[in-house]
């Protein structure tokens, strides 16, 4: 009983005081505190904060903590887990791209065609020193298609004509 009301007294806490949240829009309780992304090269093993107002200079209205940006406890949760996923080693969504950790993924209707996607930008970043040295001039023709705004089924035929959103983080 007694550890029930401690709860509910946080969890009321937390629930009379809804904002909007800066990634869904919609009304919730916010996040004090975010949880940390893992992965992140250069980073502590432990992981780092995406979110973080530590010191009293980077409070805003008297606002602390996660109040400052609020982004609901569900959304933090989903962007953290997500994140943390893509970076894992194993994942086949991450690159290093010099200094910087990249993730990326693709979305469409038929899976194996965004996983043909993500397997097109994981070739042409991620290949090792060898590989683009044999396929540099390749690798510059697909790319150049790419900046210019082409259709992915352009740069890579097998792809033509799917609807397919990509992103890269």
């Amino acid at each position: 009983p007694a550890a029930r009301a401690a709860w509910a007294g946080v969890a009321g806490a937390a629930a009379s005081d809804p904002q909007i949240c800066l990634v869904t829009g919609a009304p919730g309780p916010v996040a004090r505190l975010h949880p940390s992304i893992k992965g992140v090269w250069g980073a502590q093993s432990s992981g780092a904060s995406l979110v973080s107002f530590n010191l009293d200079a980077f409070t805003s209205y008297g606002h602390e903590q996660g109040a400052n940006a609020p982004v609901s406890e569900a959304a933090a949760f989903a962007y953290t887990t997500a994140l943390n996923r893509f970076l894992d080693r194993d994942s086949g969504h991450r690159i290093q791209i010099g200094d910087a950790s990249t993730v990326f993924w693709a979305d469409c209707a038929d899976p194996k065609d965004a996983e043909d996607a993500e397997d097109l930008f994981a070739a042409l970043l991620g290949s090792t020193v060898d590989e683009e040295a044999q396929a540099a001039k390749q690798v510059g023709e697909k790319l150049q298609q790419i900046r210019e705004g082409r259709p992915l089924g352009e740069t890579e035929p097998r792809l033509a004509g799917q609807d397919i959103r990509f992103f890269v983080l």
